[in-house]
């Protein structure tokens, strides 16, 4: 099974670029908790304390560059901006807000429309006021599907 859980992995990073798969991940949900698991077990491990990871897995992972620290807030800020600016550089250079899904953007704007709706019904999310607002600013469509009516 862990063997499986690798070649999804790789095949995640084929497609996003990265190894940090988010938590919920529509099409990734199990591989973002197996992740989780990998991080958790590490530590044991580096902690001395049992653990089901082996030095031979943690090789594995580094080879694929796992991201073992998941991001502070502070970082977590800093790469939603660093993502923002980049929608905004691609916004100004196309004149439009439409991003091929498979691409490192592209599955952030993903990710950005499912914190939106979660934000929308009162629910926990990373969505803010100031954040969906300078979107919004872009011209970015909330719900692409909802373009008919």
């Amino acid at each position: 099974i862990w063997l499986e859980h690798l070649k999804e992995l790789k095949k995640f990073k084929r497609e996003y670029g990265h190894t940090a798969v988010p938590a919920g991940h529509y099409k990734y949900e199990k591989l973002s908790g197996w992740v989780r698991v990998q991080r958790k077990e590490r530590k044991k491990f580096r902690e001395g304390r049992q653990a089901s990871i082996s030095e031979e897995r943690i090789k594995k992972l580094d080879e694929l560059d796992f991201e073992w620290a998941p991001l502070s807030q502070e970082n977590k800020d800093e790469a939603w901006n660093e993502r923002f600016e980049e929608f905004a550089v691609f916004r100004a250079k196309y004149g439009d807000a439409i991003v091929k899904k498979n691409t490192r953007l592209g599955s952030w704007l993903r990710l950005q429309r499912a914190e939106y709706r979660k934000w929308k019904e009162g629910k926990h999310s990373s969505m803010t006021d100031e954040r969906a607002q300078k979107i919004d600013n872009l011209g970015f469509d909330w719900d692409p599907t909802d373009r008919l009516s």
